[in-house]
């Protein structure tokens, strides 16, 4: 059985571009969404990590209970096999690091919350966000599609870094 999301980016992929444009509203619904998950689970790991009395712990249960769910999602699914499959394709060292960056994510958000807050920090993370998906899309790194850096764009940073500065002082 094939998830929603899978499903619908699987067929929505396969449509011409014209088509694909029907269902972008679909796809912000879902990143607005996954921004208010981000939020939330910056709060739980920093309230866990500050009740522990260690932000690594908190990080460690986050991917434990994390893991667990993916698995099971992966074998309802019938996908673990695309693991084998792309392990043995040629593919470059770093497709493999994101679970790092993932792990670095959750261990400093629930380090960080209780220090200066989730309003700050997730403002901050999406500030960092931004600055790297910019750099990312401007030069096509790690394998993406290439975007150049618009005048819109920048004075969309200008204005969120603005933001973070409202956010800091009120």
């Amino acid at each position: 059985m094939v998830a929603l999301p899978e499903y619908l980016a699987r067929n929505s992929m396969k449509r011409p571009p014209e088509q694909r444009v029907k269902w972008k509203w679909l796809w912000q619904i879902f990143g607005v969404l996954v921004g208010g998950m981000l939020a939330i689970q910056a709060a739980l790991n920093g309230r866990l990590g500050g009740l522990l009395q260690a932000p690594i712990h908190a990080a460690l249960i986050s991917f434990f209970i994390g893991t667990i769910m993916l698995f099971l999602v992966a074998v309802f699914q019938g996908t673990l096999k695309n693991i084998r499959l792309v392990v043995q394709q040629k593919t470059p060292w770093w497709v493999w690091i994101g679970g790092f960056f993932g792990a670095a994510y959750i261990f400093l958000n629930a380090y960080l919350v209780p220090q200066i807050g989730t309003g700050t920090v997730v403002v901050l993370v999406l500030l960092g966000q931004i600055i790297s998906s910019l750099n990312i899309d401007q030069f096509g790194l790690l394998g993406s599609m290439k975007s150049s850096i618009s005048v819109a764009k920048i004075a969309g940073l200008i204005i969120m870094i603005a933001g973070v500065g409202l956010i800091e002082v009120m």
